[in-house]
């Protein structure tokens, strides 16, 4: 089973939208300030435009792209001084080199081809370009080590997920990303590891978990009536002492680079 993005943009923002939303500091540092006035930069997976509102901010002329509907209609309500279009990371609506910045916050790796999503980002890129990647890790966090907790206690079969094509995989570490911009025609300048704490409420994290986000919510998705509820007193039951507010320490794999 993969996740049906489809209409679930505001549980997104809520949940796992926000852990992402972590990673943003870092991902704009990479690509650094705008070079001149009116400078575009290019969004790439934008989701809810939590990335397309800081670049704004910091002076860049921002155009965002994603795949699902409900996450451009967000971004565009978010970001009123940004451009938002439907499409997909394969096959970028733009012309040639028509971006002075790229920025990917984890996008690459819910591509279904990266390696074709990449070389995407590199034609649109003027020469020179920096372009900064994020994507998780393949080490578990604690909030893995949770959902792992809660599928065993209920005896949930995890949801079979999204197997990529050998040939356009890659290793979710500095190296494995490196690769991937290397191979897509990219000079990487910046490897390394980026972590913060996500902040979240039970229930605003619990919201992603209902609309089948990440690997507890497609096996919440995938099983029966019993089984959800299951889910979901096994998690009201391992978050009831934790406070109103749940503190999760994240880590991101950082690429950064420029148009070769």
């Amino acid at each position: 089973m993969t996740v049906s993005w489809a209409g679930i943009a505001a549980d997104y923002d809520r949940s796992f939208g926000r852990m992402c939303a972590g990673a943003v500091p870092a991902l704009l540092d990479a690509v650094g300030m705008p070079g001149a006035p009116g400078d575009a930069l290019l969004d790439a997976g934008c989701g809810t435009g939590v990335a397309a509102a800081e670049a704004v901010a910091q002076g860049w002329q921002v155009t965002g792209v994603d795949a699902e509907e409900s996450m451009v209609s967000f971004a565009r309500e978010r970001v009123p001084g940004a451009r938002f279009e439907v499409g997909e990371l394969a096959r970028l609506p733009y012309g040639d080199e028509a971006f002075a910045a790229v920025v990917a916050n984890f996008a690459v790796n819910h591509a279904g081809h990266p390696d074709r999503c990449v070389a995407e980002l590199r034609r649109v890129a003027r020469p020179g370009a920096p372009i900064a990647v994020t994507v998780w890790p393949w080490q578990p966090t604690e909030l893995n080590q949770l959902w792992a907790a809660i599928i065993d206690e209920t005896g949930t079969k995890p949801a079979g997920g999204f197997v990529m094509p050998e040939a356009s995989d890659f290793a979710r570490t500095e190296d494995g990303v490196s690769g991937l911009l290397a191979a897509g025609g990219f000079a990487v300048r910046e490897a390394r590891r980026v972590s913060w704490e996500f902040t979240v409420s039970a229930d605003d994290l619990w919201a992603g978990v209902a609309a089948g986000l990440g690997t507890i919510g497609q096996a919440y998705a995938a099983t029966t009536d019993a089984g959800r509820a299951a889910i979901a007193l096994a998690y009201r039951e391992r978050v009831a002492g934790l406070g109103p507010v749940l503190r999760c320490p994240v880590e991101a794999v950082l690429v950064a680079g420029v148009a070769a």
